[in-house]
């Protein structure tokens, strides 16, 4: 009995340090797609642009806005398990 409960005391310590690596990279990711987002939305609305930057730039947009979707649903979904 004494052993699992180690094993389960080592296991846990695993989830922790996991679990703060994860928190940083996801932090990482967030505010880098948050600059991004923000960019492509500055060159779109800010600047003029010929109309195939203005698609490229909206494709970029509406790909960050999908990319926070399930990064939000995933961080959820660990979260709640």
């Amino acid at each position: 009995m004494k052993r699992h409960h180690k094993m389960f005391e080592r296991l846990q310590k695993e989830i922790d340090e996991n679990s703060e690596q994860l928190t940083r990279f996801i932090s990482i990711i967030i505010a880098v797609s948050t600059m991004v987002t923000t960019y492509a939305t500055y060159l779109l609305f800010m600047t003029r642009q010929s109309f195939v930057y203005q698609c490229l730039y909206c494709q970029i947009g509406m790909a960050q806005v999908n990319t926070f979707s399930v990064i939000i649903t995933g961080c959820d979904k660990i979260q709640n398990y």
